[in-house]
């Protein structure tokens, strides 16, 4: 059995790495250096960019069926990260740019996966990945993502690890 859920997915990571199957990862994914983020003064993005942001978050979601994101909740997270400094404006503006046009050539789901592998190859791309989509993903987890994969909190330990639940994902709790 797993002792944390964290350990289990890097490890499966690790393995598929090992295996020749997945592609090395670079940046903050990879524990690599982080680049400095695009600077922004505070401001606010307009209702057809959040709209867009939500888009790319179901997308972000999608490859993994992690769709717990509530958008009411996702909206409020984009006002505290762009009203206050450091502002995420310009990483946001710059993440929407990378997304559409990744997205002229395949599904928004099939784009993000695409940015997630192919990102060191440009900058603005790899701040697509390391400041949004990778933002995005952690979102998802927190908001119980974690479920998605049979995976719970000891009852009573909030600060321990994920272990694997008796009761299969999907299934009624």
């Amino acid at each position: 059995m797993l002792a944390s859920g964290g350990a289990g997915l890097g490890l499966m990571g690790y393995a598929l790495r090992r295996g020749g199957r997945a592609p090395k990862p670079t940046g903050v994914l990879a524990g690599g250096p982080r680049p400095s983020p695009f600077p922004a003064d505070p401001g606010s993005l307009s209702q057809t960019e959040k709209q867009l942001l939500w888009q790319l978050a179901v997308a972000t979601g999608a490859p993994w069926n992690l769709s717990e994101l509530s958008e009411k909740e996702f909206l409020g997270f984009l006002e505290l990260k762009t009203q206050s400094p450091p502002s995420y404006l310009a990483e946001y503006r710059n993440a929407l740019e990378v997304f559409a046009s990744a997205c002229r050539e395949q599904s928004p789901p099939e784009a993000v996966v695409s940015i997630l592998r192919h990102a060191g190859r440009e900058r603005a791309a790899e701040h697509a990945r390391d400041f949004v989509i990778g933002e995005f993903i952690a979102l998802h987890l927190a908001t119980g993502g974690f479920r998605q994969f049979g995976l719970t909190r000891f009852r009573a330990y909030v600060g321990e690890g994920y272990r694997a639940s008796p009761v299969q994902p999907g299934r009624l709790r």
